[in-house]
């Protein structure tokens, strides 16, 4: 099980919730300002809310640091088919030239973790641990945390999601939310789903409609490595959601849909699994 990896024997409490520095605007004195990170930045400026620890790492120990390598999760990746400096392991468009990494988040501070990425109401919070969030949800309740604040860019925001989940039940899922309300759970959320029951597994974009564009792929009885690349245009009303799933480093199954988007924001939810999750890329397509 996921605790025996990640040792559940330590204290993962999230104590008291984390209370961010903030400044007041010499322009606006009335606006109070929100620099999660501690980089000089405000965050409604910012367009990565990451630790300096997170980009001086080296996640994949490919001798490039989390900062400036553009496949932070994948150690030396082959082909760059779009020659866009993004190699296709981490290319959410390959053969589509113009994606920017963006920011590279390992949640190696934790009182940054727990400042953006928040519980909603009625759902259990993940934990977090210097370099991973850990998702545990009860056996009739969903782990879900959102980001308290928009993580998408202009244009196309892509999220990169290396997760492990340990499937010790039959039912359950591991969720990267694109567009979910941050309050609580809405029928409008929208994103990414891998999911098993007593019948199958499948994956696909989960919306309004519930799983949409559904592919199938079995999973492992216990610790599962799962990837979740999800994709959505800011903007718009209708627009193409896209979801690839790499499990257990199998094929690469693509899931594409239409949808209305939503307000909301990223976040992660477990349910019923245990859900671990390293890090986070954010990539810009124009």
């Amino acid at each position: 099980m996921l605790c025996a990896l990640t040792g559940c024997d330590a204290v993962f409490g999230l104590g008291d919730p984390a209370h961010p520095d903030a400044a007041l605007d010499p322009d606006a004195p009335d606006a109070l300002l929100v620099d999660l990170d501690e980089d000089g930045t405000s965050d409604d400026i910012d367009s990565c809310l990451a630790s300096s620890e997170d980009a001086t790492g080296d996640y994949d120990i490919d001798m490039m640091l989390n900062g400036v390598d553009a496949c932070p999760f994948n150690a030396n990746p082959l082909n760059n088919t779009d020659g866009d400096d993004i190699p296709n392991a981490c290319d959410p468009f390959p053969s589509s030239p113009g994606d920017r990494s963006r920011c590279v988040m390992t949640f190696a501070r934790t009182k940054l973790a727990n400042a953006l990425w928040l519980p909603r109401t009625g759902e259990i919070a993940w934990t977090s641990s210097p370099n991973l969030l850990l998702g545990l949800p009860s056996a009739t309740g969903t782990a879900t945390v959102i980001a308290s604040t928009s993580l998408e860019g202009e244009g196309t925001t892509t999220y990169h999601a290396p997760f492990r989940f340990d499937a010790h039940s039959r039912y359950g899922s591991i969720t990267l939310w694109l567009r979910a309300d941050p309050a609580a759970p809405s029928a409008a959320d929208i994103g990414c789903r891998y999911m098993g029951d007593i019948t199958n597994e499948r994956m696909g974009v989960i919306g309004p409609m519930g799983l949409g564009d559904p592919k199938y792929q079995a999973r492992n009885a216990g610790v599962n490595t799962l990837r979740i690349t999800g994709s959505v245009v800011t903007g718009g009303t209708t627009t193409t959601v896209t979801c690839r799933f790499d499990l257990n480093g199998g094929p690469v199954l693509t899931s594409v849909t239409s949808e209305v988007l939503p307000p909301g924001h990223a976040g992660f939810s477990a349910e019923h699994w245990e859900g671990r999750l390293d890090g986070l890329h954010v990539l810009d397509h124009p």
